[in-house]
């Protein structure tokens, strides 16, 4: 894919992540029901996905699909927590909270680009600096 057609579809993942959990605290369902709403909808595209790319199925197999379920673990803690939180937190809170959950993943990200690119610049620390004060700051 070109980087055009990456940053834009970027954009579009960052529309569509910073709207679900907003309107999902709208919802008023505690954390376990908003997971399994959350799942319902997942297991329905990620079903239509596989019958469409029959490729996909042939690749859950060996090393890769241990990895993915790895992953997926990884993404249900995060999932369950973040329903959690937004269980919890009011509507005028929860903007807040996402704020804090976007600030330490992309930091931790950020981290993990400078650990594989094997230097941290001088910027990019200071960046990182920033975004665990803004964490501070927004509670």
């Amino acid at each position: 894919m070109s980087q055009t057609v990456l940053i834009l579809m970027s954009i579009a993942t960052g529309v569509f992540f910073a709207a679900w959990p907003l309107r999902m605290n709208q919802s008023g369902l505690p954390g376990a029901a908003a997971l399994f709403t959350y799942a319902c909808v997942s297991i329905v595209a990620a079903v239509a996905a596989i019958l469409v790319s029959p490729g996909a199925w042939m690749a859950l197999r060996g090393r890769a699909l241990g990895i993915g379920l790895q992953a997926g673990v990884l993404n249900v803690i995060g999932v369950l927590m973040f329903t959690a939180m937004l269980a919890g937190a009011s509507r005028r809170d929860a903007p807040r909270q996402i704020l804090v959950v976007v600030i330490t993943q992309v930091t931790l990200n950020g981290l993990w680009a400078a650990y594989q690119a094997g230097s941290m610049e001088p910027r990019m620390a200071a960046g990182f600096v920033t975004a665990l004060a803004t964490v501070w700051l927004m509670r």
